[in-house]
């Protein structure tokens, strides 16, 4: 603890006063840059939505690509790219870095306004606590695994929440004017109904935090038609919300395949390209009673049931968890005859009631962790409400710094992990394009799916036609396999096949740099050095192994090389590569002729992605 202290007093933390309205201002501005600058430190995002789709279906909007290609990018395909259409001008005409910092500082927007709604939130706080309180919640809301988790990447999560808390903040500013007559509360339902609408048509499984959003007004305290008034205004601007940033695509893919949600829904929207598929994936949902019941718990010890990234911790849903419980038991006890919740203010009732029923449908509809951002950021000022109402002011108030405080060292301590991202360079993306004698002619077949090739095939020319062959995309054979044959024979040229490859072992590079950089700081030059180097790769197992020369190689008195474990034999694994793509294309009648498979490289950021070109003829 005297350590801690030193600390703070050598750093001047001491006297930095968080009720300072002038700090919780300068937060507005500094937070937003200070996620710019981890974005920068993150490095290029390289996320797998990123490469699959993200890149290519702004790349085919664009291009008006979607009747000459077919399945790209599998599934995903169809997502509305509307959200993605900024990132890909950004990364045409924008250094990469500055592309990254933009994308970072966009989402420091969510601090700003999770400040504002829980500055709203919480009027009554002691002038002590005024700025500190919101201030702190605001850092805790933040600082939460899956907001963390993917600050400056497209996966989309943190930057239509925005859309969310920017819904909830102008509910929460005019709360008492909403249930009012008049022109004016119309309008502000409407408002904040067609904010969350422009998330949920940007990414639709906002739809759960819309719906939350709605439905938690039948908490207020007004007549059951004034409820219903005010639901049913803000669901009426929901619809023009999804309206203004989906209804051209949903209306795109009923013309185009007689599906508004293509190739979703299939089951109920026939069509020839397409199996039937359902539209919820329960893989990741609770299995049992005794998980649903317990669910935060379950997620929390084992991350992988609904993160779909390893090492993710946390316990900001337990505690929330706890804290909702313990309310409503002691609501009960209390109050035999008043409603739950009896002495909490309307407003925070109604953001409790947000948290609570849009945590329920997510854990019924998707239980995939980062759909639930928009309501994990609000999970800590919920916690501060919750303990309000359980214990006096004082007692709530050390309580929730302290365990939210632990909450968020859980998450920084244990690893914040991310989607991916690659060494920055100048430009994105760039790929080493094989030669295309008529690529108004050409058509590239993918086979797989896994590495995604839809970032790959962004950088081609427009011209030339892509279709993905047994991925993702619910194929209904033999019309997908017709409507192949059919994209190649209406263009008349030659058919090529981008297949999985594989480069040297990037281990050949490092040892190599390690080797340079000990012989420019003459550590291979002594005994004594290369004996240090020799104990450093073997006990903290390093991948290298230093060799002593018996006879000095200049001044040089000791080798490093590669284990033998990390060399790859790139021909035998490419042409294992090539041997699997032949299998899946043979079924949709191409086969692959090997003599001309020839190895290129994809580079996001400075990470390389090898993949192989190879020339397909029709089987007879």
């Amino acid at each position: 603890m005297n350590i801690f202290h030193r600390i703070i007093n050598k750093t001047g933390l001491r006297n930095i006063d968080l009720n300072d309205p002038k700090i919780f201002k300068y937060s507005y501005f500094f937070v937003p840059i200070f996620f710019g600058l981890i974005s920068l430190w993150l490095g290029a995002d390289a996320n797998w939505d990123l490469r699959n789709y993200h890149l290519y279906n702004a790349f085919s909007l664009l291009n008006n690509k979607l009747h000459m290609d077919l399945a790209v990018a599998g599934l995903q395909t169809y997502f509305n790219p509307t959200l993605d259409v900024a990132y890909y001008l950004m990364t045409l005409y924008l250094p990469a870095p500055l592309v990254g910092f933009i994308m970072g500082a966009i989402h420091g927007i969510n601090f700003i306004l999770l400040a504002a709604i829980c500055r709203t939130a919480l009027p009554n706080l002691p002038p002590d606590d005024r700025f500190r309180i919101p201030l702190l919640l605001s850092v805790f809301g933040c600082l939460t695994a899956s907001f963390l988790s993917e600050i400056g990447s497209t996966m989309g999560d943190d930057t239509t929440s925005i859309f969310v808390l920017a819904s909830l903040l102008i509910v929460l500013n005019d709360w008492d004017k909403l249930f009012e007559r008049g022109i004016r509360p119309v309008l502000i339902a409407i408002l904040a109904g067609s904010c969350v609408g422009l998330g949920a048509g940007l990414k639709l499984t906002n739809v759960v935090c819309a719906v939350a959003l709605c439905v938690s007004f039948f908490v207020a305290p007004v007549s059951w038609a004034i409820r219903f008034r005010v639901a049913f205004l803000f669901g009426f601007g929901v619809l023009i919300g999804m309206a203004a940033t989906s209804g051209y695509w949903f209306y795109e893919m009923w013309r185009s395949f007689g599906n508004p949600l293509f190739p979703q829904f299939s089951a109920f929207f026939a069509n020839p390209l397409t199996h039937a598929v359902a539209v919820v994936d329960v893989v990741f949902r609770p299995k049992n009673g005794f998980e649903t019941v317990f669910w935060p718990f379950v997620f929390s010890l084992k991350s992988e049931r609904t993160a779909q990234l390893p090492g993710i911790h946390q316990i900001i849903w337990p505690v929330v968890y706890i804290l909702f419980w313990c309310w409503v038991v002691m609501a009960l006890v209390k109050s035999k005859g008043p409603n739950i919740g009896n002495g909490m203010r309307p407003s925070s009732k109604y953001i409790v009631a947000v948290v609570a029923i849009g945590y329920l449908i997510w854990m019924k509809l998707f239980s995939i962790q980062r759909y639930l951002l928009p309501i994990e950021l609000c999970a800590p000022l919920v916690a501060f409400i919750l303990l309000m109402r359980l214990t006096h002011y004082q007692k709530a108030r050390k309580i929730a710094i302290w365990v939210l405080a632990i909450s968020s060292a859980i998450v920084l301590l244990g690893g914040v992990h991310t989607w991916g991202h690659a060494s920055w360079s100048g430009k994105m993306f760039r790929v080493d394009l094989p030669p295309l004698d008529a690529p108004e002619k050409t058509t590239v077949l993918q086979p797989g799916g896994d590495p995604p090739f839809g970032w790959i095939a962004a950088q081609f020319p427009a011209s030339v036609a892509f279709a993905q062959v047994h991925g993702s995309f619910p194929e209904a054979m033999p019309e997908y396999g017709n409507r192949i044959h059919a994209m190649v024979k209406e263009r008349g040229g030659p058919v090529f096949a981008m297949v999985q490859g594989i480069g040297p072992s990037f281990r050949i590079a490092q040892v190599a740099k390690i080797s340079e950089t000990a012989s420019g700081l003459g550590i291979t030059s002594s005994e004594k050095g290369c004996a240090a180097l020799q104990w450093t790769f073997v006990h903290l197992k390093l991948h290298a192994s230093v060799t002593i020369l018996d006879h000095p190689i200049g001044k040089a008195k000791c080798s490093m090389d590669v284990l033998s474990s990390d060399i790859v034999d790139v021909d035998a694994k490419n042409r294992a590569f090539v041997s699997v793509a032949a299998q899946q294309l043979a079924i949709y009648g191409y086969s692959i002729d090997s003599a001309y498979c020839r190895p290129y490289s994809a580079y996001l950021g400075k990470d390389e992605f090898p993949f192989q070109w190879c020339k397909l003829s029709q089987s007879q």
